[in-house]
């Protein structure tokens, strides 16, 4: 349902060309015919297919209520192993939300691409920010970024039905997060196959709380 609101709500309010109809707009013709401007794109700024950082920052502003915390040793030294596995599994769905919704066949320019680094920094070095980032956009010659058709961010820990473990080791001056279990196939009733889940973060603490360097699917 939430996700649902939020893609109906930015074909609404945001000028992306996959949310529009297919038909053209009929165009004036003649020596009196005057450019007419959107209700929806009051700014030359907006453009259809075309996210401004003002879009970029309403779909950010739309998704903070389902965003986890900065990562911290409140978040890692709880003995609840569901807790710990409530941040990760939240911060994956946060963020296949977020790259979902902005790279819906549309393009976007420097300063867009700029807010959403920051926002990914706030979870992530900058370094794997610039790398999700470069999984769903590519950079085009005249300077702006093209949505890439790929495959949604993985999220891998959602699917653990039991068997959850969370296992945390120190590996120089990196910490490592595993997070492990078994999930069912339920294509087949007759035969509930199992498979099993491994997901491990990589993690360096900086100003007293933690960032992604990495996520490896096992």
């Amino acid at each position: 349902m939430k996700k649902m609101f939020l893609t109906l709500f930015l074909c609404l309010s945001i000028p992306i060309s996959g949310c529009g109809s297919s038909q053209p707009a009929a165009k004036p013709e003649g020596k009196d015919a005057q450019p007419v401007r959107s209700a929806t794109n009051p700014t030359p700024e907006s453009k259809e297919g075309f996210l401004t950082k003002d879009n970029v920052s309403l779909v950010i502003s739309l998704l903070e209520p389902y965003s986890p915390p900065i990562l911290d040793d409140h978040v890692l030294k709880t003995k609840d192993d569901i807790s710990k596995w409530i941040w990760f599994n939240k911060l994956q769905t946060w963020t296949d939300d977020l790259t979902r919704l902005l790279s819906s066949n549309t393009k976007l320019d420097e300063t867009a691409k700029e807010i959403i680094i920051a926002r990914l920094n706030k979870y992530f070095v900058p370094e794997e920010s610039e790398a999700i980032f470069a999984t769903f956009f590519s950079k085009e010659s005249d300077g702006t970024y093209a949505s890439i058709p790929t495959e949604r961010f993985g999220s891998g820990t959602g699917s653990i039905d039991e068997d959850l473990k969370v296992i945390l080791d120190k590996k120089d001056s990196k910490m490592i997060v595993r997070i492990t279990g078994t999930e069912y196939d339920y294509l087949d009733p007759k035969s509930k196959q199992k498979n099993k889940v491994d997901v491990e973060f990589s993690l360096v603490e900086k100003d007293n709380h933690f960032l992604i360097t990495g996520i490896e699917h096992h």
